[in-house]
């Protein structure tokens, strides 16, 4: 609930940003909800589903370049989840005007944290406002995610058929994707069987690097709430109760601390 209100006092900050002129400028939310409510729905229909949203961004055919920047540009509101709520997971509001992305603690790297948005990102074009709480939406969230970060067309090329570390780990770091996310992708490509890919996923766990993802890229912070609370330091709304900020800075929110200090 605690992260929730946190979330929601986000969002109210950028419909303040994008009406209030002294502020940073914070765009409407762009992309379009397909609402896909039907459990049933198939993995080639996530599959092209991403497909339409990545030709919709413009991304090309290859690795994303900043998932939390593409997000913010298109008018979401991305904060983070702090180290001292770290059992509080990654969850999405997904408010019409600016969707909010809430990603977890960035002490798992900048791959996981890229992959957690992604994820989101499905939920909000797929299942929006109609269905939350079913856990079948969890895994169509992460085939969204998948296909989003690591489009078929593209990625299968570059897999090999076989375990070897050195081609995986020189992928995981053109693509920026978690180690454990890319042999599932593997997997479900047919480049690896399943036996396969729990072999590798033992040896994963035997190297450490289950907690320590190997050559993860640097977490993506948010840029355009950081603008926000820059203008807000002579110029707090009138909406926003005094003691908001140090609370907010007690939840350890991306830039509050410059806020208040």
């Amino acid at each position: 609930r605690h992260a929730r209100a946190i979330a929601e006092i986000a969002h109210d900050l950028a419909l303040w940003a994008e009406e209030d002129t002294t502020s940073a400028h914070w765009p409407r939310w762009t992309l379009r909800e397909h609402a896909t409510i039907d459990l049933e729905v198939s993995r080639g229909q996530i599959e092209d589903l991403a497909k339409r949203v990545r030709e919709e961004l413009s991304l090309g055919a290859g690795p994303v370049p900043h998932v939390v920047g593409m997000l913010e540009s298109k008018g979401a509101v991305v904060i983070r989840v702090p180290d001292e709520d770290s059992d509080v997971g990654p969850f999405s509001i997904p408010f019409l005007d600016h969707p909010v992305v809430v990603l977890g603690p960035d002490n798992r790297g900048g791959d996981w944290g890229r992959m957690e948005a992604a994820h989101e990102l499905g939920h909000i074009i797929m299942h929006g406002r109609h269905l939350w709480g079913v856990p079948a939406i969890e895994q169509q969230a992460d085939l969204f995610a998948a296909e989003f970060l690591m489009p078929k067309a593209t990625i299968k090329e570059e897999l090999p058929a076989t375990i070897d570390w050195p081609v995986f780990l020189a992928v995981k770091r053109e693509w920026k994707v978690p180690l454990a996310s890319l042999l599932t992708r593997a997997r479900d490509l047919d480049c690896l069987s399943e036996r396969e890919k729990l072999n590798a996923m033992k040896s994963v766990s035997a190297r450490g690097w289950t907690r320590s993802d190997p050559y993860s890229s640097s977490p993506e912070d948010p840029n355009i709430l950081l603008d926000v609370l820059d203008g807000l330091e002579h110029h707090l709304p009138h909406w926003l109760p005094a003691d908001i900020p140090e609370r907010l800075r007690r939840a350890s929110i991306i830039g509050w601390e410059r806020f208040v200090t």
